[in-house]
């Protein structure tokens, strides 16, 4: 496990000695075989063949206004280098309560102002809702659609299907989900605790007809996307995290795993995090988001907690569902010590900084590589192949 600090301790780990080669013999135990990067596997994408896009995430928190410009400046400038076709959001737009009334949009608007920089002002962005939009009315979202040319959002829950640029024939599939209804599960059997409590705060009952409509409605798009040969590449994108949000574990998950989705994008914990798990993979930890302390980091201030050696990462489609987490586009990040033990296996935590994460994909490779707000050079990449 290598643990990044602040200044003075950048690149030591807080583990020494036998205790530490006991962590990383337990943490290599969990984590699969990490394949090395080498110049053939690294895909050759050119501006003609690659669907390209941004994904932010819990960002939309003026009081914290200058993450929000520091990560479109970069978006702005990545922008300037290549064509990018659309944005799009995994939640908590707009905090503190989603838009509240459409006779006062001038918080949307303000949090819109950073989007129309140079390269990206002609970007459509397709959004999805947090738990912090639901906490007021949520369709709210979906009239603003008619106020700001840049806004997508049909319905709370909808799905984005594209022709793939390098072979037409094929298409990327992401299903648009509104994780407030699915974390409020159709079998819900968890004590309460702060789930519950999260429900009532977005105005969901648990296992209200709604949350039902919208499994049947996910369940039905899988059934259908997973069993078509044209599509390359079957995703979804939820606020809530599905291999740690204790109740998205109990009835989604299975359900993602049952189909084989190839990718999960998600945000809600405030920091950038890749996690992955196989698709017979158990739960360990039913019943709660993590399980016990695997470092309390000594009390230090820890930045980044990376489990591999590359942070260029390798692996065939089919093989897991791989999560991608960007919940540092903007609201202030969260401490990631101490570092809990979770399901399926986490490769890299970071909250060094706010940021984004850019997708190229074609018809035969899946490339998501994450920024943060200081430079333009990526700090993690994650590459799938079906070849």
């Amino acid at each position: 496990m290598f643990l990044k600090l602040l200044p003075l301790f950048v690149g030591l780990s807080l583990c020494a000695g036998s205790e530490h080669n006991l962590l990383q013999d337990q943490l290599k135990e969990n984590l699969d075989i990490i394949r090395p990067k080498t110049d053939d596997l690294a895909p050759d994408y050119s501006k003609e063949q690659v669907q390209k896009f941004f994904m932010v995430g819990d960002f939309g928190d003026y009081k914290h206004k200058e993450n929000i410009d520091g990560m479109t400046d970069i978006m702005s400038q990545l922008a300037a280098q290549d064509t990018y076709d659309f944005i799009l959001t995994v939640g908590d737009n707009f905090y503190p309560d989603g838009i509240e009334s459409m006779d006062d949009l001038d918080l949307p608007d303000n949090i819109m102002s950073f989007f129309q920089k140079d390269n990206i002002r002609d970007l459509k962005m397709f959004p999805i809702l947090g738990n912090h939009d639901c906490f007021s009315d949520y369709y709210n979202q979906i009239l603003y659609s008619d106020y700001n040319k840049q806004w997508e959002m049909e319905s709370d829950y909808y799905e984005l299907k594209y022709n793939l640029k390098d072979d037409p024939s094929k298409y990327l599939v992401i299903l648009m989900t509104n994780t407030c209804l699915l974390a409020c599960n159709t079998s819900f059997d968890l004590p309460l605790g702060d789930t519950g409590s999260d429900c009532d705060e977005m105005n969901v009952e648990i296992g209200e007809e709604s949350v039902q409509i919208h499994y049947q409605w996910l369940e039905n798009k899988l059934k259908k996307y997973s069993k078509d040969p044209d599509v390359a590449w079957l995703g979804i994108a939820g606020h809530h995290p599905t291999i740690r949000e204790a109740s998205l574990k109990q009835d989604l998950l299975p359900l993602v795993q049952k189909y084989k989705v190839d990718f999960y994008l998600t945000g809600h914990k405030h920091q950038f995090d890749y996690t992955n798990i196989g698709y017979d993979e158990g739960i360990r930890f039913p019943g709660s988001d993590r399980g016990p302390v695997l470092d309390d980091c000594d009390g230090k201030i820890v930045k980044e907690i990376m489990n591999t050696e590359s942070r260029d990462q390798y692996f065939k489609k089919g093989e897991k569902l791989h999560q991608f987490m960007i919940g540092a586009s903007g609201k202030k990040l969260r401490k990631i010590c101490p570092y809990k033990d979770q399901d399926g296996h986490v490769y890299i935590q970071n909250v060094e900084n706010s940021g984004l994460a850019i997708f190229e994909v074609d018809s035969k490779h899946f490339n998501v590589k994450y920024y943060n707000n200081e430079d333009l050079s990526y700090f993690y990449s994650v590459t799938i192949s079906s070849e």
